[in-house]
């Protein structure tokens, strides 16, 4: 069986750039100059930063969590999840009259912007709800949309810079994934049953709602947003979720900028015209 790993390739040539082990890696997010960021789980958790040759660069224990997400217009990594805290009121395994300094251990909701030169920590804020977001899109160039895959039924808006909660969308359904049109300001929302919830921004108001499912990626150039059917991959126009084409292989899909190709990731990566 092979190794779990990072694995680059070159997009021309589909030949094999760099590769680098990641046994325990429970997320990996692009970043500056070809680089990524990986979260791999251990005692600690920890995200590490890997140049365009997969070298690792540096390296930070974050909180506990399942994902990433590369801000780049202010260059840095978004980490949500759970700190330990001791709790002073309470006794080993939280019983009240225990040992004196023997509080119980809970796990408190934070989120955290690193840089994503050295990973060292730019902010950070408690998060007031049980649950924080985990995944963030930004919104303008100010606010950030965020939101925890199959959690709670409601999106968060928060201040881009400091991370403070600014306020919340309630959607009725329990979001896998999302992308933002945001010179449309449209947001685009895929449940876990398989349905696209096309809402518009600031007020979350339903536009409709399109067959398909995760994971989401939008092509502003060319007005299309691809999304993941029965079939395989199917490629929807933005404004009415009319099918413009299907391919018939389920991944991640990745359209080309520069030329008519859309790549597609599973077990391997996929090129179709």
């Amino acid at each position: 069986t092979p190794a779990r790993g990072l694995v680059s390739y070159d997009a021309a040539t589909g030949r094999e750039v760099a590769r680098v082990a990641l046994d325990y890696a429970t997320a990996i997010a692009p970043g500056p100059d070809g680089g990524w960021a990986a979260t791999v789980s251990g005692e600690q958790m920890r995200l590490i930063l890997y140049d365009a040759a997969l070298a690792p660069v540096a390296e930070a224990v974050v909180p506990y969590t399942n994902d990433v997400t590369y801000d780049a217009d202010l260059d840095r990594y978004l980490i949500a999840g759970y700190l330990p805290s001791q709790d002073p009121g309470g006794g080993p395994g939280g019983e009240p009259g225990g040992e004196p300094g023997g509080g119980s251990t809970k796990e408190m909701p934070v989120v955290w912007g690193l840089s994503a030169g050295d990973l060292t920590r730019v902010s950070e804020q408690a998060w007031p709800d049980q649950q924080a977001p985990t995944v963030f899109v930004s919104w303008g160039s100010d606010r950030l949309v965020g939101f925890a895959p199959a959690g709670a039924a409601r999106l968060a808006l928060l201040d881009r810079e400091s991370l403070a909660p600014e306020g919340r969308i309630i959607t009725g359904v329990h979001a896998i994934d999302l992308v933002l049109d945001d010179g449309a300001g449209v947001l685009y929302v895929a449940d876990d049953h398989d349905r696209i919830h096309v809402l518009r921004l600031p007020d979350g108001t339903v536009r409709g709602v399109w067959e398909g499912g995760s994971p989401l990626v939008l092509d502003p150039a060319n007005r299309r947003l691809y999304a993941n059917g029965a079939a395989g991959v199917r490629s929807l126009d933005l404004a009415t979720g009319d099918v413009i084409a299907e391919f018939p292989q389920g991944g991640y899909p990745a359209p080309d900028p520069n030329r008519d190709l859309v790549y597609i990731a599973q077990e391997g990566v996929t090129i179709f015209n």
